[in-house]
């Protein structure tokens, strides 16, 4: 009897559930935590640490400390919408609010965040993460305000935020393509990300991996941890100085040294990125991945990271830095302090720059867009800065062209562009896009607060600018009783911005209304902005 017990205490327990890539530390850790658990035989511990590892329900917490009544109305409005888009891509997907001290995803709001390890503006919202049955799963701590220029908080903020949180405790990875639920920035949003219906596959893999570690504690069967090992040579990629147009390419070695399989991807944060990649590196096995950067559409210098998302618990997602300088071709340039000329009564006259590298000669040249204007064109020859790459006054060649607006264009800001005509076969046609604008504005001129509930509260704001000829905004009034309007300095040139609270209506409907903002300015005394919204 002895000896058949010490045998069994010496076989190696099977392998567990392998982790897909894209998952995030949070889970991968918790899976390999509770499959050494099994692995000793402490069947109670793993079941503890699996019970908090995502299943199709997920228990949240909602805090409201800190919200005034129309941000507490505003804020759970976007909190459910976050939570039915998740549920459109997640079939059976359950989200349950409790009370208690240890909800697998808490939702609280602070007044400012102090940066995350990752960025350097203030943080939007912070994350943490536990494996302990005594904690929040993930603990979401949204600030109100956000960002380098402490915008306040709004509806689709949140939305963002809670998808984040609650696509995290589904287990999945920070992404870094802009538009999805698993793309979060510190700054405000301009959008509501849905969850992106691929994310159902990995999911699904997480829930049968999760169901297979409960399946065996409570059946009392040993699994053993399916580890592998990633290893990258090189670690970053700096490229020589290139010119627009080179071909620029480097290869990267990914090393298997765990015991298990590998499973990896690759995901660049920029187009410029072509990645020629496997999915799968055997134990103790070497693969190669081809990278090309496309030096023609992204001159200048680039700080960039490819994200390699792995089944490696202890680095589940490695960033892999790239630099690369691309002198350009051309580069257009201009004095003016921002991209926007302002149109006086007697109209208004500027020079754009044109650098150029190599023998590029100009053929032709014209004013596109929503204005009309006269330009001529010489060869010139000078010394200027080019604050877009981040140089100084240097000798530069091109040419120089002269543009003429007249004084008879209305009040607003319209897109328009200078377009050249060269001799070269690559670079035919040059834009140079600017805007024109006459007068104070309100960018944007009508502000939709998007599709709301009756009673539903909701935020939005406006920018008062003129560039370049300061102005004061003397007061703002609402015209409309469900609106509160405030006015507060914004950025460092001149602009105002107008943050407008929606209190919610009672009746279904296309709801308008109206804010006036007054000015010093004789000419343009008050400024109207539309407020619209969907009640449904």
């Amino acid at each position: 009897m002895v000896p058949s017990l010490l045998v069994a205490t010496l076989v190696t327990a099977p392998p567990g559930p392998a982790i897909s890539p894209g998952t995030n530390e949070w889970f991968q850790r918790g899976m390999v935590s509770v499959m050494r658990d099994l692995e000793a035989g402490k069947f109670t511990e793993a079941a503890a640490k699996a019970a908090r590892l995502p299943d199709s329900t997920i228990t949240l917490g909602w805090d409201e400390h800190g919200l005034s009544a129309l941000q507490k109305s505003e804020f759970r409005a976007e909190r459910d919408r976050a939570i039915s888009a998740w549920k459109e891509v997640i079939p059976g997907l359950k989200v349950v609010f409790t009370a208690g001290n240890s909800p697998e995803v808490k939702v609280s709001f602070a007044p400012s965040l102090p940066p995350n390890s990752d960025s350097i503006s203030p943080a939007g919202a912070v994350f943490l993460t536990s494996i302990a049955p005594t904690d929040p799963a993930i603990d979401a701590v949204i600030a109100l305000e956000r960002g380098a220029t402490k915008a306040k908080t709004v509806g689709m903020d949140v939305y963002n935020e809670v998808a984040f949180a609650l696509g995290s405790a589904l287990g999945l990875a920070r992404f870094p393509q802009t538009g999805a639920a698993m793309y979060r920035t510190e700054g405000s949003y301009n959008d509501h990300y849905a969850p992106l219906r691929g994310y159902l596959l990995l999911v699904n893999e997480n829930f049968q991996g999760v169901k297979t570690l409960r399946e065996a504690a409570v059946k009392k069967l040993r699994l053993s941890p399916a580890i592998p090992q990633l290893a990258l040579q090189p670690t970053r990629y700096d490229a020589k100085p290139t010119v627009q147009g080179a071909p620029l390419s480097f290869s990267i070695t990914i090393t298997n040294q765990g015991k298990a399989t590998l499973q990896y991807r690759i995901v660049p944060d920029c187009g410029c990125f072509t990645v020629r990649q496997g999915t799968e590196v055997a134990p103790g096995e070497t693969q190669g991945i081809g990278v090309a950067i496309n030096t023609m559409d992204f001159p200048g210098t680039h700080d960039k990271v490819l994200y390699i998302y792995s089944n490696d618990p202890e680095n589940p997602v490695r960033i892999f830095p790239v630099t690369f300088q691309a002198k350009p071709r051309y580069r257009f340039l201009w004095n003016e302090a921002t991209d926007v000329l302002q149109v006086g009564d007697n109209g208004r006259t500027a020079s754009v720059y044109l650098a150029v590298e190599g023998d590029m000669k100009v053929t032709g040249a014209s004013i596109q867009g929503g204005a009309a204007g006269m330009v001529d064109f010489e060869p010139w020859e000078g010394t200027l800065p080019d604050p877009k790459y981040n140089e100084g006054p240097l000798p530069r060649k091109g040419y120089k062209f002269e543009l003429l607006f007249g004084p008879s264009i209305g009040v607003g800001r319209r897109t328009v562009g200078l377009s050249v005509d060269t001799d070269d076969p690559i670079f035919s046609r040059l834009n140079f896009p600017f805007y024109l604008q006459k007068g104070i504005v309100a960018l944007p001129q009508r502000v939709y607060l998007g599709l709301l509930k009756p009673r539903q509260a909701a935020q939005g704001t406006a920018r008062i600018s003129r560039p370049g000829k300061p102005f004061k905004v003397t007061r703002v009034e609402s015209l409309s009783s469900a609106l509160i309007v405030s006015t507060e300095p914004f950025g460092s040139k001149g602009d105002y911005r107008i943050n407008i609270t929606f209190k919610g209506v009672p009746d279904s409907g296309n709801w308008t209304g109206k804010i006036r903002v007054h000015t010093d300015d004789p000419s343009q005394p008050t400024i109207d902005v539309d407020v619209a919204a969907a009640v449904q």
